[in-house]
């Protein structure tokens, strides 16, 4: 998997990369059988593209452009859509995500599609997050984290390739 632990982040480099590491640990079950490849993308997606945790749950397969390396982000703050550029690494990952999730659940709508059918709830998104932070045994000291801790907002503004009105 890649290491993005080397960007910056708001809590300490080791967290960052121990917080992958358990988010790769995490397995599918019947209930559940992208788990295991839907936790480590969507977290590193966010993180590299400086999502908030909403439009990160709400992204649709049509949002993604594999040969521009855009994703679309729809009505996000203020109802405001934006045009982000990715890169390559996160584009691959985001591709063989694609590629598998679309053998286990051809035609789905939502990027990472509940069992359900319906984009995963912010509960769920929110339970896995606190999952994976217990399972890399990081610090609790500064209290409890949240999926939203992994935003980086002022790098979200040079990632950000263009809004669209």
């Amino acid at each position: 998997m890649i290491d993005f632990a080397a960007a910056i982040f708001q809590k300490n480099q080791n967290e960052l990369r121990q917080f992958f590491k358990a988010s790769d640990q995490l397995t599918s079950d019947s209930r559940s059988p992208l788990l295991e490849y839907t936790v480590p993308v969507v977290f590193r997606l966010q993180y590299a593209c400086g999502l908030r945790p909403q439009e990160v749950r709400k992204l649709k397969r049509i949002d993604f452009n594999f040969n521009n390396r855009t994703i679309y982000i729809s009505e996000s703050k203020h109802y405001k859509d934006r045009l982000l550029a990715v890169n390559d690494d996160i584009i691959k990952l985001c591709k063989k995500y694609d590629s598998i999730a679309e053998t286990i659940n051809p035609g789905r709508t939502y990027f990472f599609q509940s069992p359900t059918g319906d984009a995963y709830s912010h509960g769920w998104l929110t339970a896995t997050f606190h999952k994976c932070w217990e399972l890399s045994k990081n610090a609790n000291d500064r209290g409890s984290c949240v999926p939203y801790d992994l935003r980086n907002t002022h790098l979200n503004k040079i990632r950000t390739f263009f809004k669209i009105a």
